[in-house]
């Protein structure tokens, strides 16, 4: 049982994470229309679905990408959906790695 309950407080510190993170850092090349990752978080979902930094991505569910806003603007569309198609070139080899997000999370600190 909790005692001196504050209802508003509770509200307030309740959030819904509505869009999961992907768990990456991406950067526009200098020298060409490209998308690099330049880092993927630990335990992430772009980890756990093979993202590795250095990937180059080339397309967000068949959408072609040029640069990091275009990027950023494609995943968010895509992450509304739970599952989705990210295309990378790595050392050379076009593939499609399949990102899987979880659903809406509630979350409260206590």
């Amino acid at each position: 049982v909790l005692k001196n309950w504050d209802r508003k407080n509770f509200k307030k510190d309740l959030s819904f994470n509505s869009s999961p993170k992907l768990g990456i850092q991406i950067e526009d090349d200098e020298n060409s229309d490209v998308v690099k990752i330049t880092k993927v978080e630990a335990k992430s979902v772009a980890q756990f679905a093979g993202l590795k930094e250095g990937d180059i991505i080339t397309k967000i569910d068949e959408k072609p990408v040029t640069s990091v806003a275009d990027a950023f603007n494609k995943i968010e569309v895509a992450k509304r959906k739970q599952f989705f198609t990210i295309g990378i070139s790595r050392n050379g080899k076009q593939q499609d790695v399949k990102i899987k997000l979880a659903k809406k999370v509630m979350t409260r600190d206590l």
